[in-house]
């Protein structure tokens, strides 16, 4: 004969034969047995819909001499309503070729508890202290009070179908892990009082200080309110926010000074900037409302475009790969190298300047040494080249200019005063609208066409005086060839 399955039937439910009200909790197992190695346990399957228990034997497992088995039914409320339970078993079994059944029932009798029990939190895991809820069972007979971590509970627990409930109200929320007692008294003076715990774990505590002497571990910190910004620690940084996390955007960092290796930004935003070493921008660099300078005491090399509203001031040399546009002064200790347009509407000081489209300036220009502008060149204030000044396009200077150095005009070259022009050079002729001084030394390989005055001094005394059609000579006169006169 050999055993193929045992079935326990538990009544559950609300009625006064019912085991348990809440057969969900009911925890099924078959305790060890020391004629069984732990792989020969029996195998357990409880059924909390029909309340049925089905305890089945492994492939070839079979009893062996003095062997036995106990089932235990375990960790659910017991139905407070007193009475019997019958307990249903049906015993399976092969019997040759025949399978047989043998049922047995088993009375329980519940008796009402006369002492508290199962004080325990429906959930020992919350997410805020508002959600605390403490449940047992007990009888009526005793006085209930609920002791929380600032002492007694005013609020009244209340009766909850078989058993009682609690919860705090407000004022009385915990705001981290908190340990509870219950205290139950009888009006009896000759019955001792009774006294149980329980712990709640919030998700989320808060702590007035903390310290941390190895160390905190946190996916992310976050403030108070719910505005309130929120620290996030990924894999290589941290990452500021506020707001929701579903809503999350980027938040401020505000610190009286921030020491960096290094600082990648897709845009700044600072009322005063001082890089001490290198400023490389891959996008727009703009300085705004607040101190007016951008100062960089060494090279600052800008990939896209630089837009200063007030003045910049570069310790090192400038190099820009897109456009500068600077609503103020722009200042290099070193050369300057701008890829685009630039673009000063005050002052321009450097040393060096390459310009690889138009330059325009506001007010005065000043390059120590060569300036070389492959588009036009626009200046508004005083104008001074140290060395040589190259100028493929237009070149047009407003206020007074001195050049050291050569300039070089491969187009059309135009000295104004005001709106009437004074030379003109155009391919190879030079034209002047009014009178030529010449200083030094003079030599003229082709013809003077000098249809106006024409004057030859020595200093301040004059030589020859040419005034519509008469010469006139103070002085000697030396003809080294042939000599000619129609009178």
């Amino acid at each position: 004969m050999a055993w193929l399955y045992v079935k326990v039937r538990v009544p559950f439910g609300k009625v006064a034969d019912a085991l348990t009200p809440d057969p969900k909790a009911i925890t099924a197992r078959v305790l060890p047995d020391a004629t069984r190695k732990p792989e020969d346990e029996p195998l357990t399957d409880w059924d909390s819909a029909a309340g049925v228990l089905t305890v089945t034997p492994r492939p070839s497992t079979w009893f062996k001499a003095g062997g036995s088995m106990v089932l235990a039914l375990e960790g659910f409320p017991v139905s407070s309503t007193p009475g019997p339970v019958l307990l249903q078993l049906t015993e399976g079994v092969q019997n040759g070729p025949f399978k047989e059944e043998s049922p047995v029932t088993l009375s329980l009798l519940k008796q009402a508890p006369k002492v508290p029990r199962n004080f325990r939190a429906k959930r020992s895991l919350v997410t805020a202290g508002t959600d605390v809820v403490l449940q047992w069972e007990g009888p009526d007979t005793l006085t209930y009070q609920v002791q929380g971590p600032d002492g007694p509970s005013p609020t009244a627990p209340r009766r909850q179908g078989t058993g009682w409930e609690w919860s705090p109200q407000s004022g009385e929320e915990p705001k981290r892990d908190a340990t509870y007692t219950l205290t139950a008294t009888s009006t009896a003076q000759q019955q001792p009082g009774y006294f149980l715990t329980t712990t709640v774990h919030l998700r989320s505590p808060e702590f007035e200080g903390v310290t941390a002497t190895s160390g905190v571990h946190t996916p992310w910190v976050r403030g108070r309110e719910e505005d309130a910004g929120w620290i996030e620690f990924p894999s290589k940084g941290l990452n500021v926010f506020h707001g929701a996390a579903a809503e999350r955007l980027w938040g401020t960092v505000s610190a009286s000074e921030a020491d960096l290796n290094d600082l990648f930004t897709r845009r700044a935003k600072t009322e005063h900037l001082t890089v001490e070493t290198g400023l490389t921008v891959d996008g727009v660099l703009e300085t705004q409302d607040g101190p007016p300078r951008l100062v960089v005491h060494g090279r600052l090399d800008a990939e896209g475009d630089l837009k200063a509203d007030r003045n910049a001031v570069v310790g090192g040399a400038l190099t820009v790969a897109g456009q500068v546009d600077a609503g103020g002064e722009l200042h290099a200790t070193s050369n300057a190298v701008v890829d685009g347009d630039l673009i000063v509407n005050g002052k321009l000081e450097l040393d060096a300047l390459l310009v690889a489209r138009e330059a325009t300036v506001g007010g005065d220009l000043t390059v120590n040494g060569r300036a070389d502008v492959l588009g036009g060149l626009r200046s508004a204030g005083e104008t001074v080249i140290g060395d040589d000044l190259t100028v493929d396009g237009g070149l047009g200077v407003r206020g007074e200019s001195a050049f050291s150095g050569k300039v070089n005009a491969n187009a059309h070259l135009s000295v104004r005063n005001g709106s009437d022009w004074i030379l003109h050079t155009d391919d190879d002729l030079i034209s002047v609208n009014g009178g030529l001084r010449v200083q030094e030394e003079s030599l003229f390989l082709g013809k003077v066409n000098a249809n106006g005055r024409l004057s030859v001094r020595n200093g301040t005394d004059w030589l020859v005086h040419v005034n519509d059609d008469q010469v006139a000579i103070q002085g000697s006169l030396r003809v080294h060839g042939a000599f000619h006169s129609d009178s």
